[in-house]
């Protein structure tokens, strides 16, 4: 029996009109492979440290997340192995919500009457539902979630520090400069971003606090909890982030009581938080100063917060009724509304409604695209573990009511934080992940 020198490979090569074969060690044939899969290795490794940095950097600096967010770029590209990517994604329930509203967004292109200006601006903003899908390959096991869960959650235990620093002292990173009590101290962001995001995070703490095993880290949490929210009635002036609260504690306590003691858990809980807001001497002159800017509206002067939002809803509906199935088009409400108000300052960049926004411009399909997100969010709360469970609604919650008062996936930093905390809640839920995750550590050189 004749026996096959393993230690050489035989290469065709042609030389003229003849064919030969040349004899290469297989140690150079495997050098490909074997760089093939440390260059994997490398950036996939530096992808996934920039995703765990994002978390970090949503809520606290702009600079830092759009450095981040090419770094995650530029390493998931040059790392490869896309089929494995599309593995981990395409049964995740946030893929379809995402590439509908890129795709509406896209068709809406063809018929806006917007400037190339806005149009170029609202692909650049929308193209991040297609970010979220990577990240959410990125975050496909659970040591980078958990990585990634304690950088968003460092990030806000310093922005609720520094907000209780300030009453005394004026950090240099401090947005404000207010000392004393019964003053607004937003720190990285806008009073408003800040008081709803901060509102998620009590969510998350007091979940931590019921996760805990231990006496210490459980107090722990629960002084977190008790802090952030204080820090939301009392040390910040948006109202948003009041209504958030009240949301999220009617999610929370319907979850966690008994049926039969539920919604008198709910009355009581709701009125302790109203008296607690009635202490508050900020949101008693923002509640007052609401009151007063409604009746300015009624009065037909609406150049104030809540006469602002009243009116740019009542001209989003006037544009929708006009063109209610498909829209005006990609980016057209900053042409349409240029034309209506005097002072596009605050009033033609969005209408502070998510909904109305996305109906006006890409018409009925935009809307229930977006209400999919919604419904990709609850589906994916029931199959996740109870404890995951709560965050989940917590954020639908937080969610829905900026979506009515705001614009949460088209502002600045405001879209950075629900960007990125949308790809690393839907990567939690372990049902939709394929089973071939993306494992850096199967990329060993092979033999």
């Amino acid at each position: 029996m004749l026996r096959r020198d393993l230690s050489t490979y035989s290469a065709p090569t042609r030389f003229g009109s003849g064919r030969c074969r040349k004899r290469l060690p297989v140690s150079e044939v495997a050098i490909p492979s074997a760089f093939a899969d440390r260059r994997f290795h490398f950036f996939d490794q530096l992808a996934r440290w920039a995703a765990v940095v994002l978390l970090y950097a949503a809520p606290t600096s702009r600079a830092l997340f759009n450095v981040t967010s090419l770094v995650i770029l530029l390493s998931w590209l040059l790392a490869g192995r896309y089929a494995q990517r599309w593995a981990v994604v395409r049964g995740n329930l946030v893929l379809w919500p995402c590439v509908a509203l890129v795709s509406i967004m896209l068709i809406g292109i063809t018929y806006t009457v917007a400037p190339l200006a806005d149009v170029l601006e609202h692909v650049r903003v929308y193209s991040k539902f297609l970010f979220v899908l990577l990240l959410v390959s990125l975050l496909d096991q659970v040591v980078w979630r958990q990585r990634a869960w304690g950088a968003f959650a460092l990030a806000m235990l310093v922005t609720v520090g520094t907000t209780y620093l300030n009453i005394w002292w004026d950090p240099p990173w401090s947005t404000t400069r207010n000392q004393g009590w019964g003053v607004d101290h937003s720190v990285f962001v806008d009073y408003i971003i800040q008081g709803v995001v901060s509102t998620f995070f009590m969510v998350l703490a007091l979940e931590r606090a019921r996760a805990a095993k231990q006496v210490a880290m459980q107090a722990i949490w629960l002084v977190v909890t008790a802090a952030t929210l204080v820090s939301v009635i009392f040390l910040l002036q948006g109202r948003t982030g009041q209504i958030a609260i009240l949301a999220v504690f009617m999610v929370y306590a319907y979850q966690i009581t008994p049926a039969r003691w539920r919604w008198p858990v709910i009355a009581a809980g709701l009125v302790l938080l109203v008296a607690l807001m009635a202490a508050s001497p900020l949101l008693q002159a923002r509640v007052l100063t609401a009151w007063a800017e409604f009746q300015r509206f009624q009065a037909d002067d609406y150049q104030s917060s809540v006469g602002i939002r009243l009116k740019l809803w009542e001209f989003s509906w006037e544009l929708i009724r006009q063109h209610p199935f498909w829209g005006h088009g990609t980016g057209a409400y900053h042409v349409l509304a240029s034309r209506v108000f005097s002072d596009c300052t605050l009033t033609c960049f969005h209408p502070h409604n998510q909904f109305l926004f996305f109906w006006l411009e890409n018409g009925l399909p935009g809307l229930l695209a977006y209400l999919s997100l919604f419904g990709a969010l609850l589906v994916a709360s029931t199959r996740v573990k109870p404890s995951h469970r709560i965050v989940f609604l917590g954020f639908v919650a937080v969610l829905l009511v900026e979506s009515i008062f705001n614009a949460p996936f088209w502002y600045r930093m405001e879209s950075y934080i629900f960007y990125s905390l949308l790809a690393l809640l839907m990567a939690e839920a372990s049902g939709f992940r394929a089973a071939s995750s993306v494992n850096p550590e199967a990329a060993s050189v092979r033999q």
